[in-house]
């Protein structure tokens, strides 16, 4: 039996990421993803080489030059209620 990585365990950030959109794809779901209520992706800040930062002086640093966050979306004017939701037959 082949053991899961932790990348792609159920309850992996990860798993749901990528599987979730698919999933309800596939069901006939219609998705839309946004950028979380971040002042910047996380991985859109990194070290000259590519990592993470692990002192935070040379992060803010970074962060300070990467200029100001993109402005919010406006909130929606409606919500459709789940049962108008449109839904491949079972």
């Amino acid at each position: 039996m082949q053991k899961r990585s932790s990348s792609t365990a159920p309850m992996s950030g990860r798993f749901f990421d990528r599987d979730i959109p698919t999933a309800l794809k596939k069901r006939g779901l219609a998705i839309k993803a946004f950028h979380g209520q971040l002042l910047h992706e996380p991985k859109s800040i990194r070290t000259a080489a590519g990592n993470a930062f692990k002192v935070f002086a040379p992060f803010l640093n970074a962060l300070q030059k990467a200029g100001e966050p993109v402005e919010p979306i406006d909130a929606p004017t409606k919500v459709p209620s789940p049962g108008l939701c449109r839904r491949e037959p079972r």
